[in-house]
């Protein structure tokens, strides 16, 4: 499986200008072959958003340019980082959260869990974290899996490998809704 990561420089609060950075990446990946392309936690708002996160009209253009993104992604599939709303009554009212994106479909989305409060980063104060993790399907193949951890640097960069752990859950729709 050939992985690319798009490296882009996302703008706090610039969600439309993200986005066509997103779609972008999406071309490159393609034009380079690849067959998943990860994209930056929050690439869609920006990172940090700090206080945007206390405005809800900001959280809802971040979720209709999620919902805008995902019609488009055909013939790979993208991991893109959004911030996701907590319809729990119970913790913080947002999850940092990434999208799973294939066929034109959310298929996949997963919550952070290990939440930094040191130095600039103060996530804790707007984010609920995951409370456990697991592996991921793409398509139709568990990550990550045991070829991945042990065949050498060519298959290591599973998308659930980075330091932060996180959960998946399977979402039934294009635009899903937490449980």
């Amino acid at each position: 499986m050939k992985v690319a990561a798009a490296q882009i420089n996302s703008t706090v609060g610039d969600i439309q200008g993200n986005l066509q950075k997103i779609l972008t990446g999406l071309g490159r990946a393609k034009e380079l072959g690849a067959q998943v392309v990860l994209f930056p936690e929050m690439c869609i708002t920006g990172y940090p958003p700090r206080d945007l996160l206390d405005r809800g009209w900001f959280v809802d253009a971040n979720l209709n340019a999620l919902s805008e993104l995902a019609p488009k992604v055909k013939g790979l599939t993208a991991i893109v980082g959004y911030v996701e709303k907590n319809v729990s009554s119970e913790g913080r009212p947002l999850y940092n959260a990434a999208a799973v994106i294939e066929n034109g479909e959310i298929s996949y989305v997963t919550y952070k869990s290990l939440l930094p409060t040191y130095d600039v980063f103060d996530e804790a104060r707007y984010f609920e974290p995951a409370a456990g993790s697991s592996p991921l399907k793409i398509g139709g193949r568990k990550w990550p899996s045991r070829s991945a951890r042990t065949s050498g640097p060519t298959r290591s960069a599973a998308p659930a490998s980075s330091t932060t752990a996180t959960r998946w859950r399977k979402c039934p729709s294009a635009r899903w809704t937490s449980s």
